[in-house]
C-alpha cells in the first residue's frame, strides 16, 4: 500500500458560538409512542423533532417514526423494528435477541402487546416520558420536553452524577420527568397496562475460567471488523486504538488514521501515533485545533450530549472532520475496559463503593470548593445513583468491569463515538459484540492487570506495533504545557455563564465565587484539574438552566 504522510498541522476554525444541528444521515433519528395514543401530543413530538419524519409503523397502541429506514424482523407472530445496531449478525427473532445479539434499541408490536426496548449494554440513547397511559420516546431529550404545558423539574441526582463522575448514571437525565431506558430493559404495554421488564444478556453468565487466549480474543474481535474499501481509525497512544489500526489494515484497501490533541498539556497521542502509522504504512492525518476551539465548540458539544457530560469537548474538531469523510469509522470503544484492568478496575469485595471512589477521581473531596453542605449532598446522590447500576453485578467475578462498562463507559466514554462521530458517520465498534464481551469476561482479572493481556493481544496481532511506546506504559514525568480549556478566553467564558445564574453561583465556595470577577484568581482556580472540573460543571448547569428556562419550574439547588 502506498504510504502518505501529512505533517502535523494546526486548524484555527472560526465559527460562531452557536450549536450546530445534528445531521442524522448515517443513523436515523427515531421517536414515537406506545400505549393510549394522543394524536395532539404526537404532533408536538413531531414538531419538536430535529429531522423530517415518516411513519415506520402504526397500530392501535404504537407509533414508530423515523428520519430514515429501519431494519425489520419477523419470527412467527412476533415482529419488530430496531435501530442503530452496534453489532452485525442475523435477523433477530425477538426483542431480547435484537437487544442482545445486535446491541440495538427497538420496538416489537403484536397481538399480545407492544415492547419498547433498549440495547443489552445501555449504550443506546432511548429517552422516555410517561404521560397518563402513554410512553412517548425519542433518541434525543429535547422533543419530549414540550409535549404538554406542564413545567418540568431538575433531577439533582443527575447533576450530582455529572459533578462526581462526569456523567449521568442509572435511568436519570437532567429532567425528572424524562428517563433514559437502562441496559437490557424494556417498557411493555398490553391489555393490563404499562410495566417495565428486562432480561439477562447472554454474556452475563461468563466465568473467568482462563479458557480465552490472546489469540482467541484477537480472532473474535477481528470477526467483527467490516470489509470495506476505505476506513478511518481514530488513533491515540493506547493499546485498543492501535489494535483497530492493525485489524483495519487486514480488511480495508486503505486505512486513514486520525490523531488529535486531547488538550491534557502533553499531547502524547500526537507523538506516539506517528510511529504506529509509519510502522503500519497507513495514511495519517493529525489535527491540532486552534487556541479558541475549546470554548467555541462548547455550545455544540453540550447540545449534542443533551447536557449530560462535560467530557469530549476537545474531540469535536476531529469529529467534524470525520463527518466530511465518506468512509466509515472503526472505533475501539470499550476495548481497554474489557481487556485491561487498570486504574478503574481492580476487583474488590465492596465493588460499588470502591469503584465510585476510583471513577470520581476526588472531584467532590474538597468540600471548601462548595457552599456548605453542597458537596456532601452531591456525593450522596451520586453514590446512590451509581450503586443502583453497580449493585446489579454484586457477586459477579467481574463486578467492577461490568460496573465500569455500564456507568462510565455507557454514559460518558461511548458518547464520543455515538453522539459526536455518529450519527453523521457510520461507526463500527467491534469490542462490544456479545461474543467479544463473553470472551473478555472469561479472562481472569489477574491476567489483565496493568495491560498485560492487552499487550499479549497486540504481540499476537503485530509484534512491531506492540513494542512501540504507549500511553499504557505509565504516567510520563514530562511537565504539562498550556491547555486550551484553561486559557484566559475559556475560563472567562465559563465564568460568564456561571455568573449569569445566581442559583448556580450560590452552590460554589467563597474563592470560586470571587474568581468569577477576578481574572487572576480565576486563572489560579481554573488552572487546576479539580478547579476546572468544578467550573465546567457549574457552567454546564447554568447554560442548561438558561436554555430550558421556558420549561423549568423554579428550582434553586439540591439542598
Amino acid at each position: 500500500m502506498r504510504t502518505k504522510w501529512w505533517a502535523r498541522t494546526s486548524r484555527h476554525e472560526q465559527r460562531p458560538p452557536s450549536a450546530e444541528a445534528t445531521d442524522f444521515r448515517a443513523n436515523p433519528y427515531v421517536c414515537g409512542a406506545i400505549g393510549r395514543l394522543d394524536e395532539q401530543v404526537l404532533q408536538r413530538l413531531r414538531d419538536d423533532s430535529p429531522a423530517t419524519l415518516h411513519e415506520v409503523h402504526r397500530s392501535a397502541r404504537a407509533v414508530l417514526l423515523a428520519s430514515g429506514d429501519l431494519p425489520r424482523w419477523q419470527h412467527g407472530d412476533d415482529a419488530g423494528h430496531y435501530w442503530f445496531p452496534l453489532t452485525d449478525g442475523s435477523d433477530p427473532t425477538s426483542w431480547e435477541d435484537a437487544a442482545d445479539r445486535r446491541n440495538a434499541a427497538g420496538l416489537q408490536d403484536g397481538p399480545r402487546g407492544t415492547t419498547l426496548h433498549a440495547d443489552a449494554l445501555g449504550f443506546q440513547d432511548l429517552y422516555t416520558r410517561q404521560i397518563d397511559d402513554t410512553i412517548y420516546f425519542s433518541v434525543r431529550i429535547d422533543p419530549l420536553l414540550r409535549l404538554t404545558a406542564a413545567k418540568l423539574h431538575t433531577d439533582w441526582t443527575a447533576w450530582a452524577s455529572i459533578s462526581g463522575l462526569n456523567a449521568v448514571t442509572s435511568d436519570a437525565t437532567p429532567f425528572l420527568e424524562v428517563r433514559r431506558t437502562t441496559a437490557a430493559a424494556a417498557w411493555v404495554t398490553d391489555d393490563h397496562g404499562i410495566r417495565r421488564t428486562g432480561f439477562e444478556p447472554s454474556w452475563l453468565s461468563a466465568e473467568p475460567d482462563g479458557s480465552v487466549t490472546p489469540a482467541d480474543a484477537i480472532a473474535l474481535v477481528e470477526q467483527q471488523v467490516p470489509d470495506t474499501e476505505r476506513v478511518s481509525v481514530c488513533l491515540s497512544g493506547g493499546f485498543d486504538s492501535r489494535l483497530m489500526a492493525i485489524l483495519g489494515g487486514r480488511h480495508s484497501d486503505q486505512v486513514l488514521t486520525w490523531t488529535t490533541s486531547n488538550d491534557d498539556g502533553r499531547d502524547l497521542d500526537l507523538d506516539l501515533a506517528t510511529a504506529v502509522t509509519q510502522t503500519l504504512g497507513h495514511e495519517h492525518h493529525t489535527l491540532v485545533p486552534g487556541p479558541g476551539s475549546w470554548i467555541d465548540d462548547l455550545p455544540t458539544v453540550r447540545r449534542r450530549f443533551d447536557f449530560q457530560t462535560t467530557y469530549h469537548n476537545w474531540f469535536m474538531p476531529l469529529a467534524r472532520a470525520l463527518h466530511d469523510r465518506p468512509e466509515p469509522v472503526l472505533d475501539a470503544l470499550a476495548g481497554e475496559t474489557l481487556f485491561r484492568a487498570g486504574s478503574f478496575v481492580r476487583e474488590h469485595p465492596d465493588a460499588g463503593h470502591a469503584l465510585w471512589d476510583r471513577v470520581s477521581q476526588n472531584r467532590l473531596k474538597d468540600q471548601t470548593r462548595w457552599a456548605p453542605g453542597v458537596a456532601a449532598d452531591l456525593e450522596m446522590r451520586s453514590r446512590e445513583s451509581f450503586a443502583k447500576v453497580a449493585s446489579r453485578f454484586d457477586g459477579h467475578p467481574a463486578a467492577q468491569t461490568l460496573g465500569t462498562l455500564h456507568t462510565r463507559v455507557a454514559r460518558a466514554t461511548a458518547t464520543c463515538s455515538l453522539r459526536l462521530v455518529a450519527p453523521e458517520s457510520q461507526v463500527f465498534v467491534p469490542f462490544v459484540h456479545p461474543d467479544v464481551i463473553d470472551a473478555a469476561l472469561r479472562v481472569p482479572v489477574a491476567d489483565k492487570l496493568d495491560g498485560a493481556f492487552c499487550r499479549e493481544m497486540l504481540l499476537h496481532a503485530d509484534s512491531r506495533v506492540a513494542q512501540l511506546p504507549s500511553t499504557n506504559d505509565g504516567d510520563p514525568k514530562a511537565k504539562r504545557g498550556p491547555r486550551r480549556q484553561t486559557s484566559t478566553k475559556s475560563l472567562q467564558g465559563l465564568a460568564r455563564m456561571i455568573a449569569a445564574d445566581d442559583a448556580v453561583v450560590r452552590l460554589l465556595g467563597p474563592d470560586q465565587r470571587r474568581a468569577l470577577e477576578d481574572v487572576d484568581l480565576l486563572q489560579r482556580v481554573g488552572g487546576t484539574w479539580q478547579g476546572h472540573r468544578q467550573l465546567n460543571w457549574a457552567s454546564l448547569l447554568a447554560e442548561w438552566r438558561t436554555t430550558y428556562a421556558d420549561v423549568l419550574a423554579d428550582d434553586d439547588g439540591p439542598t
